[in-house]
């Protein structure tokens, strides 16, 4: 709630129980690159 955005870095079904009207961005992927990847994509357009 209140979040202009949600990153979430795990499964897709966790997607379904974020509360809130917020767009999701789904970052999941069985190694850690897709969250570093996304992470470090959000540093560098959004800070």
């Amino acid at each position: 709630p209140g979040a202009d955005l949600v990153v979430v870095c795990a499964h897709p079904r966790v997607a379904e129980h974020i509360p809130g009207e917020a767009p999701v961005l789904l970052a999941w992927h069985r190694q850690a690159l897709m969250q570093r990847a996304v992470a470090r994509w959000l540093m560098e357009h959004l800070a």
